[in-house]
Order: C-alpha cells, then sequence, then structure tokens
C-alpha cells in the first residue's frame, strides 16, 4: 500500500515561519534572525562613516599637511567667488531652520498620504536628527588652529541638504526614487560645493558632512528595521528584483564618483607630495579638485543609500501589515 502523500507545506509571506508567521514580528524565527542580521550590517555600516568621519578630521584638522591642502582648496574659491557673486549664494539660502522645519513637515506629511507612518517618522529624523548631530560634532571635533575655523567640522549647510536628500529617497515611492535622488544629489552637490566656493568651510568640512550624515541615516534605518511590526526579510528573489531595478543608477552614480573622485585625490596628491612653494595659478586647480573630491562623495553617499533601500525593501513591511489587517475588498470600492 503506497504511503499517504504529505500535506503540501506552504510557502511564502503566509507561511508558518514566513514573514507573516508569529516569529517573524522580531520575537524569533529565521525571519527575526534576518532581521538582527540586517541591523548587525546597517550599524556596522553607519560604524564605518563615522569612521571615515574622524579619519578625515585627523589628518585635515589635525596635521600640517592635511590642513595645509584643505586651504588651498578653500584658497582656490576666490576668483570664483569673485565671478559668481551671488550666484554661490542661491543654494545656501535655502537652508535655514524655517526650511528644515518645513522640510520635515513635507516629509512627514508624504509618508503619511502613502500610509507609510514609520517611514514618515524615519524620514523625519533623518532631516531632522542629522543637523543635531553636526552641532555637535562641531564642538566636539575642534582643529588645531588659532583662527577661525575651530569649530567647522562638519559643515551644517551641507548636512542640512543631504539630510534631506537621503530622507526624500526613503519616504519617496520606488518608481520615483531615481529621480528623486537625481534632484537630491544636485542639491547636496550644489550647497556643499558652494560652501567651499562662498569660502565658509574647507572641503574636509563638506566631506565630513556627507560620511556622517549617512551614517546618521543607516542609523535611523537599522532602529526601523529592527523595531517594525513585520519586521520579516522579503524573499530573496524580490530583493534581486528590487536591485536590479536600480543596478544601472548605482553604476552611473558610482563611474561618476570613481572618475570625479580620482581626480580629487590626483590634486590633493599633488598636494600632499610636492606642495606649491608658489601659490600662482595651482590655487585654482586646488579647488577644482576640492571640489570634485566633495562632489564624489556626494554620488557615492547616494549610490550607497540607493543600494540600502533596494535591498531592504523598505516598501514593503508596512503594506505586508496593512494587507494582514485590512478586511478583504476594503480597497475594492
Amino acid at each position: 500500500m503506497p504511503p499517504a502523500p504529505r500535506p503540501a507545506v506552504p510557502t511564502g509571506l503566509g507561511a508558518p515561519g514566513g514573514a507573516d508567521a508569529p516569529g517573524a514580528d522580531g520575537l524569533g524565527g529565521t525571519a527575526a534572525l534576518g532581521a538582527r542580521r540586517d541591523v548587525r550590517l546597517l550599524l556596522a555600516l553607519a560604524a564605518g562613516c563615522f569612521a571615515v568621519l574622524l579619519g578625515i578630521w585627523a589628518f585635515f584638522g589635525r596635521t600640517r599637511r592635511g590642513m595645509m591642502a584643505d586651504s588651498y582648496g578653500v584658497g582656490g574659491a576666490g576668483n570664483l567667488k569673485r565671478w559668481l557673486g551671488d550666484l554661490l549664494y542661491a543654494p545656501l539660502d535655502t537652508v535655514s531652520v524655517p526650511s528644515l522645519l518645513v522640510a520635515s513637515c513635507c516629509l512627514g506629511a508624504v509618508g503619511l498620504a502613502r500610509r507609510r507612518p514609520r517611514l514618515a517618522a524615519a524620514a523625519v529624523a533623518v532631516q531632522a536628527g542629522g543637523p543635531v548631530l553636526t552641532a555637535t560634532l562641531k564642538q566636539l571635533l575642534a582643529r588645531d588652529v588659532e583662527n577661525g575655523w575651530v569649530h567647522t567640522l562638519p559643515s551644517g549647510h551641507t548636512t542640512v541638504a543631504t539630510s534631506f536628500a537621503l530622507a526624500a529617497m526613503l519616504v519617496s515611492a520606488p518608481r520615483w526614487r531615481p529621480a528623486v535622488a537625481l534632484v537630491g544629489t544636485a542639491y547636496a552637490v550644489a550647497v556643499g560645493v558652494a560652501t567651499i566656493g562662498i569660502q565658509a568651510h574647507m572641503p574636509s568640512d563638506v566631506a565630513a558632512a556627507y560620511a556622517g550624515t549617512l551614517g546618521w541615516a543607516l542609523a535611523v534605518v537599522a532602529v526601523l528595521r529592527a523595531t517594525g511590526p513585520r519586521a520579516g526579510r522579503s524573499g530573496d528573489g524580490r530583493v534581486r528584483a528590487s536591485l536590479r531595478r536600480v543596478y544601472w543608477q548605482v553604476v552611473v552614480l558610482g563611474a561618476a564618483a570613481a572618475l570625479l573622485g580620482a581626480f580629487g585625490l590626483i590634486v590633493l596628491g599633488r598636494l600632499l607630495l610636492a606642495p606649491p612653494e608658489v601659490v600662482g595659478s595651482f590655487f585654482e586647480a586646488a579647488f577644482a579638485g576640492a571640489a570634485s573630491g566633495v562632489a564624489a562623495g556626494a554620488l557615492a553617499v547616494v549610490a550607497a543609500w540607493t543600494v540600502v533601500l533596494a535591498a531592504l525593501d523598505v516598501d514593503r513591511p508596512a503594506a505586508a501589515a496593512r494587507k494582514k489587517v485590512e478586511p478583504p475588498g476594503i480597497n475594492s470600492v
């Protein structure tokens, strides 16, 4: 007599042990293990960003050669400041306390309109918390100088602009995220370069702001991942599909960052290995290298953030939880 067939084992999000199982909400099971693994990775990446920030400060803020290279980068902006004048102030004038409050409200409203309250809260935390962290770091990471450049790292204006770009990407729908990333990157680069162009910040201030803002955003998303009501990981196929959708976007951002960063490193190497005894026209080349370097930093930050959002599929947990509790046919009207 043939053995009785085994009952089919359900798979997918509604399966026992799947993302909708009791153990998938962070209390146990394979989904909880995946969530904890994600949180550890996000926190490790955040720690790496803050290590980069500290490295920038240690070299450009505490060593003679680093401060010399920094001063060449900002000193070379003199001609640009004379040529462009008020145009350099245009992106900087968008950064203020009222604009920060308006941006936070708009980000929260977008998240709530999309029925993503947790993403709304996370976006507001990224936007509002980044500048607070930067203000704290400014007091802790002093330069070894006796002039007005003591407490300028990281750049507050650059932090606000970059925070807005990352928060807007977080709360936007996936199909709009590439366009939001493009506009946000342009804004973060414009503010960062403008702060150097008006000679208000050293290039290292801007680079440190990019690194610190990304580190803060990663920490916020780690909390989002750890405390979600449905923290179960999306299926591998869904994650791969999500990553495929942003593949070319990341490639383009990464390639642009590599090219600009290479030029910036060449100029920096020239300054460090053979400091010019006479200023001459190399000042302008130094500013061009500094601007290219900070632009590369902004592009790299957005590329990394794009990969993180796609890999975590941040939109899905809220959608799955809502589908779980809504009665059938509620959206059929």
